[in-house]
């Protein structure tokens, strides 16, 4: 018991909620692909480390 009332819920209506919730977290839910490290092949640059050295070694 969790509390000193007891609350009854119709179970039709608490279905009825489920698939409404459901249907709302589909609707906002965006799949977004993980991007891997991109390499220059020719040259073996790793150009995500090379933008994150130029952001942290920027003069500000």
């Amino acid at each position: 018991m969790f509390g000193s009332r007891d609350i009854r819920f119709d179970p039709k209506d608490v279905r009825e909620f489920v698939e409404t919730q459901k249907q709302l977290s589909q609707e906002t839910l965006q799949i977004k692909p993980i991007k891997r490290k991109a390499k220059c092949k020719t040259l073996d640059i790793d150009f995500q480390k090379r933008k994150i050295n130029l952001e942290l070694n920027r003069v500000v």
